[in-house]
C-alpha cells in the first residue's frame, strides 16, 4: 500500500430505541456478539490492497478492470482487534490499522467517534447522514452526523433525546468494511444541584478535612465529588476527587488564604456534574486550637489541644500560658505527635472564663473555656423617672462581653 496514500474513511450511524430489536441483525450483516457500553476503545485493522499504478499514476483500479486480472483472492475486510480470540477465519488481517473511540463527552449533549491513523497516511472524512429512528422521517433536525479530518477523523451528532437507545456503528475504509457495532447509550441521567454547607474542622492529629452536605435536590443515589481549590499564593484551580464520603482531608499552609468549591455527579458514565458550590474560604493562622471555645462547669477538667500548622515549631517547644500571664506546669501539658500539644485544666472556680495559649507570644490566638453559671457582679441604677438605667461591670476581662437584659 503506498503509504502517501490518503485513506477514505466512510463511517454510518444508525439510531435505535433500545427494545428487543436493538439485538436483531441486519439481514446480511454479521454483528458483534452483544452490545457494548460506551466508552468504547479498540483497534481497526484492514487488509492492504495491492499495488496498481495505472495509466494517471493514481493507484486506483480502473472500474473495468476485473478482479481476477488484479489477482484478488478475496474481498477486502477489516476487523477489530478484540476479536481476535475468534475462529482463525475472524482474526484481525494484517494490515493498516486505525484506533477508535466512541463516548459521550462530560455534558451528555453529544456522542463523538475518533478514528486516528497511528501515523499511517491521512485521513480523508465524508460529510455522512445520521440515521434515527427516533425522530420522525420528516424531520430532518440534528439528523447531520458532523465530521472534521485532519490528523484524525472525528464524528459526532446531538443527542436530542432523554430516552436509552443503542447506536450502530460501521466503517468502511478504502472499500474494506468493517462489521457493525452496537453500543449502547443510556438515558441521559439528571443533573444534580451543588452541594451545600462547606465547612471545615481541624483534627486532632494537624490535619484539616473539608466537609460537605449533599445537593438539596439529591436523591437516594451515591454521589461523586470533586473538590477544586485555589490560594493566595497559586491561582490556577487545583482538583481533587473525593469517593462516596461528602469530605475530603486538604494539605494547607499557614498564613495563606485558601478558596473552595465542590461539585457532585451521580454513578453514571460519563459523570454528569453538577454547577460548583458556593465558594467556601479557610484562613490557618500560625497556631489552632481544638476546640477553640468550650463551656465547662467550674473546676471539671477540660482538655485542650494546640496544633502548630507552622510546621518549623515542634510540640515540644509548646509552653502554657494561663490568662496571658501566669506559666502553667509542664507536668499539666506533653506532645500529641511532631505537631500537637495537649494539655488538660481546671475550669475557673471563680472567674466566667479562662484564656489558653500555648506560646508566649501576644500575637497568637487562644483557646476560652467559658464557665457555666460563672458570676459577674454587675451593678444597675435607674434614673428619677425609671425610663433608664445605667449598668456596671468590673472589666478586668481579657474577653470581651455582650450585655443582655429582658
Amino acid at each position: 500500500m503506498d503509504c502517501t496514500a490518503m485513506w477514505t474513511v466512510l463511517m454510518c450511524v444508525f439510531l435505535m430505541l433500545c427494545d428487543s430489536l436493538c439485538l436483531e441483525s441486519e439481514p446480511g450483516a454479521p454483528l458483534r456478539s452483544g452490545v457494548l457500553d460506551l466508552p468504547w476503545k479498540d483497534e481497526l485493522c484492514c487488509d492492504s490492497p495491492p499495488a496498481y499504478i495505472g495509466a494517471g499514476g493514481s493507484g486506483r483500479i480502473p472500474p473495468e478492470t476485473n478482479r481476477s486480472e488484479v489477482n484478488l483472492p478475496h474481498p477486502l475486510r477489516c476487523t477489530f482487534r478484540s476479536l481476535a480470540a475468534e475462529p482463525e477465519h475472524l482474526k484481525p488481517p494484517v494490515g493498516a490499522c486505525l484506533d477508535i473511540l466512541c463516548r459521550i463527552d462530560e455534558t451528555w449533549e453529544n456522542v463523538t467517534c475518533d478514528l486516528e491513523s497511528g501515523g499511517g497516511p491521512p485521513i480523508r472524512g465524508q460529510q455522512l447522514l445520521l440515521n434515527n429512528d427516533t425522530v420522525e422521517a420528516n424531520s430532518t433536525s440534528h439528523n447531520l452526523l458532523v465530521c472534521d479530518a485532519e490528523d484524525s477523523l472525528m464524528c459526532s451528532f446531538h443527542l436530542d433525546s432523554a430516552r436509552s437507545f443503542v447506536l450502530m456503528v460501521t466503517v468502511s475504509i478504502s472499500g474494506a468494511a468493517a462489521p457493525p457495532v452496537l453500543l449502547r447509550i443510556p438515558e441521559r441521567p439528571e443533573k444534580p444541584g451543588p452541594p451545600v454547607n462547606l465547612s471545615h474542622i481541624q483534627t486532632i492529629e494537624a490535619g484539616v478535612v473539608l466537609s460537605w452536605d449533599e445537593p438539596l435536590d439529591s436523591s437516594t443515589d451515591p454521589l461523586r465529588y470533586q473538590v477544586r481549590y485555589s490560594s493566595s499564593t497559586n491561582q490556577y484551580w487545583q482538583v481533587a476527587s473525593a469517593h462516596k464520603e461528602p469530605r475530603l482531608p486538604v494539605d494547607l499552609e499557614p498564613m495563606v488564604s485558601y478558596i473552595f468549591q465542590v461539585r457532585c455527579a451521580g454513578v453514571a458514565e460519563p459523570p454528569l456534574w453538577s454547577d460548583w458550590s458556593e465558594s467556601y474560604h479557610i484562613f490557618l493562622d500560625t497556631l489552632s486550637y481544638i476546640p477553640e471555645k468550650v463551656v465547662a462547669r467550674a473546676g471539671d477538667n477540660v482538655t485542650v489541644y494546640c496544633v502548630f500548622n507552622d510546621h518549623r515549631i515542634n510540640a515540644s517547644m509548646a509552653r502554657w500560658i494561663l490568662n496571658h500571664t501566669q506559666e502553667l506546669d509542664g507536668s499539666l501539658y506533653h506532645p500529641v505527635n511532631q505537631w500537637v500539644s495537649q494539655i488538660t485544666v481546671r475550669a475557673s472556680e471563680t472567674g466566667i472564663y479562662d484564656l489558653l495559649k500555648c506560646t508566649k507570644e501576644w500575637s497568637y490566638p487562644y483557646s476560652q473555656i467559658f464557665v457555666e453559671g460563672g458570676f459577674i457582679d454587675i451593678k444597675c441604677v435607674t434614673n428619677g423617672d425609671i425610663d433608664a438605667m445605667d449598668c456596671r461591670w468590673k472589666t478586668e476581662e481579657w474577653t470581651k462581653l455582650q450585655f443582655q437584659y429582658k
